[in-house]
């Protein structure tokens, strides 16, 4: 593994995760003025970390994971179909919950939201794992998690749902949008669903 000067690393462009700015993936935010990353065996770990924390970049250094054999996808399929008696049943969305909002978020980061995964990337590992699975596909109501008393409550839930800042300036643009987005129904505050929110039952027997 080599280490690289600070002469070296003042001569270069810095990387996407050294300027200093707010790096976001789909579901998370930060800010990463410094970053650097380490593959070490089990029994090495504590010590690095040790030296890290005494100095004054690296007082925050933690084990963010660990390097695991398989995809953790696969992984908890393999336990799941081992702990299987006669059949094994998967319900998951089809639709993400982040349809619903992508709108929000495509407004306020200038960018599509990338969904997380879904049933046909199920699918895909356990035809890797040679299990040919059945899919039914349904519709289904949208979350719960979408059903607001007020706007001021549908405001806090999605500041976190979206990853935005919390002050003023935010939450006035959010409310701006949200009174206009949001629709009444039964007496609750509900999006506009303008697509059928579909959920699949993935089975198979062993």
């Amino acid at each position: 593994m080599g280490v690289e000067s600070i002469r070296d690393r003042a001569e270069r462009s810095p990387s996407r995760f050294e300027d200093g700015g707010i790096h976001r993936d789909p579901y998370t935010s930060m800010l990463v003025p410094y970053c650097a990353i380490f593959t070490l065996a089990y029994d090495k770990v504590d010590a690095a970390i040790a030296a890290m924390r005494s100095h004054p970049l690296g007082r925050e250094a933690v084990v963010i994971g660990e390097v695991q054999a398989e995809p953790a996808g696969r992984v908890f399929l393999a336990k799941l179909q081992a702990a299987t008696g006669r059949a094994c049943y998967i319900s998951m969305y089809a639709t993400p919950f982040d349809v619903l909002t992508a709108d929000l978020w495509q407004h306020f980061y200038g960018e599509e939201r990338h969904f997380p995964p879904s049933y046909i990337h199920v699918l895909d590992v356990l035809y890797e794992m040679g299990i040919y699975a059945n899919v039914e596909i349904i519709n289904s109501p949208p979350s719960r998690q979408f059903q607001y008393t007020s706007v001021d409550e549908a405001i806090e839930s999605l500041l976190e749902q979206l990853i935005l800042p919390d002050d003023e300036q935010t939450r006035n643009e959010l409310r701006r949008l949200l009174e206009q987005w949001l629709v009444e129904q039964d007496g609750i505050l509900v999006p506009p669903v303008e697509r059928k929110m579909v959920s699949t039952i993935i089975w198979w027997t062993v």
